[in-house]
């Protein structure tokens, strides 16, 4: 747990990166989120996924195993299954966290767990280096209501889960087994009781975050947090080992110490249709469109002209006061202005 580091960010593990971007050098992103799917077998009420066109369903295999073989030969070094889906919704999904595994890419992977059968982690435990489902409530009648199914997949899930912890244990698999959990205004009494069930049944951590609002949603039923709400999620943290508060993610809410995004070029998210997009929440807005993985290599898109426009975009035109509150990228871009943006006296540390 004390390695476990979900807030902040990591770049100063990679000044080999780092270095050339500060000198205005064009480099290839470290980090990459695939979507195998935009299928979903729930509907959450707060999905950030929720107005985009459904139709655009699964990423193919043969197209899927090109851009996992591509991104390793420019040097992407993690691969996030997540997207705008359910990915384990993909039947080749296990499939392709094999291939990125198998060609040097560290590979997590994000679920509702519904899906995670014995028969698809025996194939995908090996290859990964976390997993983390999304699992919002303490029981199963909230559960349901919350994701928008049925009440018996909230015991499936815990089930899949004691199932993964046997499985790392007696194959000693160096998988990171965590779970996340979205504070509500209706789930956050339940805290404290699915902390107890996924304690018994193994898992590594409960991250507890707040829900961020994407623009083109209406749900708005975020917790306010109060200072009493605050002292009882302190004291459930000090009480369950495996309770990780996120309290960066409470405390930077729509705080942003920079004006514009500068850490597109380490990070990318592909979708299930081959779409190339610096974020999740720009997923499907035409003006943050790199261009199409079915038409070109990822090097030639990467180096294409379509996206640079989208870097001066982001770096020169886009006001982040339009996104998501403290979104995936957001520690990484506090960091990445101060470099571009030194303060007087630098030799004065």
């Amino acid at each position: 747990m004390s390695k476990l580091a979900l807030d902040g960010h990591k770049l100063l593990y990679h000044i080999d990166r780092l270095l050339p971007w500060l000198n205005g050098e064009e480099v290839y992103p470290i980090y990459a989120s695939l979507g195998p799917s935009r299928l979903c077998n729930h509907r959450c009420i707060f999905c950030a996924y929720g107005y985009l066109d459904k139709n655009k369903a699964l990423l193919e295999k043969d197209l899927a195993i090109r851009i996992i073989d591509e991104l390793a030969e420019a040097g992407i070094l993690s691969i996030f299954f997540s997207g705008d889906g359910e990915p384990l919704c993909n039947p080749h999904t296990a499939e392709m966290i094999e291939r990125a595994h198998c060609s040097g890419i560290d590979v997590a992977l994000n679920t509702n767990g519904v899906l995670m059968t014995p028969k698809v982690l025996e194939k995908i435990m090996p290859h990964l280096s976390w997993m983390r489902v999304s699992i919002d409530a303490g029981c199963e009648k909230t559960y349901a209501q919350i994701h928008g199914t049925k009440e018996s997949d909230f015991k499936k899930v815990i089930s899949h889960l004691s199932l993964v912890s046997r499985m790392k244990e007696e194959s000693d698999f160096p998988v990171t087994i965590g779970t996340q959990y979205l504070l509500l205004e209706n789930n956050w009494q339940e805290l404290e009781e699915l902390a107890l069930r996924l304690t018994d049944a193994g898992v590594e951590y409960l991250a507890v975050k707040p829900f961020l609002k994407h623009p083109s949603i209406t749900f708005q039923g975020g917790l306010t947090i109060t200072e009493g709400k605050k002292s009882i999620l302190a004291h459930l943290a000090e009480k369950h080992p495996i309770v990780y508060i996120r309290w960066d993610s409470f405390e930077k809410y729509c705080k942003r110490s920079y004006t514009h995004c500068l850490s597109m070029p380490f990070f990318l998210e592909i979708t299930s249709s081959g779409d190339v997009y610096p974020c999740g929440p720009r997923l499907d807005d035409e003006r943050f469109w790199m261009g199409n993985l079915k038409t070109h290599s990822f090097k030639a898109l990467w180096n294409s002209e379509t996206r640079r426009k989208v870097v001066q975009v982001l770096e020169q035109e886009l006001d982040v006061s339009t996104c998501m509150p403290t979104c995936r990228n957001n520690a990484c871009n506090e960091f990445l202005w101060q470099l571009k943006h030194p303060p007087q006296h630098v030799n004065f540390i």
